[in-house]
């Protein structure tokens, strides 16, 4: 083990699971792209430096956005030509809600990859092509041989399965209570 109780392979594989989470995070405090990355790069430096501060009991993502927190504010003080300046306990606000959805979020992720898993490889195929391959529904369309209406409508009704799985997988209220 290392600093915090993290190998360096451990804490890489928590970085990478959370960096999307800090990325929507600095986004919605920095509105330019090219700035919210330069920001992210340094949260991730300034993560693997206070990694000796970092309680494993606590979650990962939590202490991550907080830290970032830190770095937009830091970030922002040395570039005071921002017009966009949230007020700090805004900013915190914003902080502790976003790693609540996320770790909502995290729930979700993983309950839709279990889901996927139990469809049938038809099913599988067609959202593996346009989902995690971007083909356009037209091209799958004449691929399976098929109208791109047919196709959408597969779709649409994978869609809903997957969400209904979903919310079985999580505990949520039958469909016909949700009306």
């Amino acid at each position: 083990m290392s600093a915090g109780g993290l190998s360096p392979e451990e804490f890489v594989a928590r970085l990478v699971a959370v960096q999307g989470a800090l990325r929507g995070y600095i986004l919605s405090h920095v509105p330019d792209l090219h700035a919210a990355d330069d920001i992210l790069q340094e949260v991730s430096v300034a993560l693997w430096k206070k990694l000796d501060g970092y309680d494993p009991a606590r979650p990962f993502v939590r202490w991550a956005l907080g830290v970032a927190h830190k770095e937009i504010l830091r970030s922002r003080r040395t570039a005071r030509r921002s017009r966009l300046v949230l007020d700090p306990e805004l900013s915190e606000r914003l902080a502790d809600r976003y790693a609540a959805l996320e770790e909502e979020l995290q729930g979700r992720r993983a309950a839709l990859l279990r889901c996927i898993e139990k469809l049938p490889p038809e099913s599988r195929r067609l959202v593996d092509s346009r989902y995690l391959e971007a083909r356009p529904v037209r091209e799958i369309a004449g691929h399976e041989g098929s109208s791109a209406g047919a196709v959408q409508m597969r779709l649409a009704r994978i869609r809903a399965a997957l969400s209904e799985c979903i919310r079985r997988a999580l505990g949520g209220p039958p469909s016909e209570a949700r009306a």
